[in-house]
Order: structure tokens, then sequence, then C-alpha cells
């Protein structure tokens, strides 16, 4: 599993997360010719292929013109901890999108 950070251009702000979100769901379909499947949270990129250097991605949102610039930062180990968390996140995007939900175990008394 490879980890990619993004960085965009005019900087958004962190407590913007959706707006993150919605600028890389915009450039979708050029990051897919890349990278082909990834997950993306937060200001990371996780994809099963490694490549060194990626485009620049621009698209508009609300008017405004952003860049979103993917860089390579490691490859990540079964026994890392960010390789952990991102099987948390795609479990749980799996669930979601199955529309799963939890349900309460009841106790014997």
């Amino acid at each position: 599993m490879n980890k990619y950070t993004v960085k965009f251009e005019p900087e958004i702000p962190d407590n913007a997360r959706a707006m993150r979100k919605e600028v890389l769901k915009l450039c979708r379909d050029k990051i897919k010719e890349s990278l082909e499947f990834y997950i993306d949270w937060g200001l990371c990129v996780f994809s099963l292929k490694k490549v060194a250097e990626l485009p620049v991605y621009e698209c508009e949102l609300e008017g405004q013109k952003y860049t979103a610039t993917i860089e390579w930062v490691q490859v990540m180990e079964k026994t890392d901890r960010d390789h952990m968390n991102f099987l948390k996140i795609f479990f749980n995007s799996m669930m979601r999108s199955l529309k799963f939900s939890k349900s309460a175990r009841k106790l014997s008394t």
C-alpha cells in the first residue's frame, strides 16, 4: 500500500474537510488515470499503485480555481500504524457504501 500527501493551492483550511473532499472529487477521473484505485482521507491518498511523479490536478469550485498536488510519501508495511488506519477507513467506507449499520448486542440476564 502506498501513501501520498495532498497539497492544495490556494490552501484549504484544516476545518474545511468537506471542501477538500469536493476538490478531490472534481479531480477524481484524472487521478484515477494515474493511480487507478485510490482512497482519499483528509490530506492523504492511499493507493496500491506507486507513481513517483504525478501531474498537478486543476479544477474549479464555486468560481475559485484550485490545484491539487499529490506526492508519494512511503510504502506502508502491514505492521505500520498508517496501514492499520487505512484498513479501518477502507472497511468503514465499504460498510457505508453497502448501507450496513451497527446493531447492539443484547446482554443476557
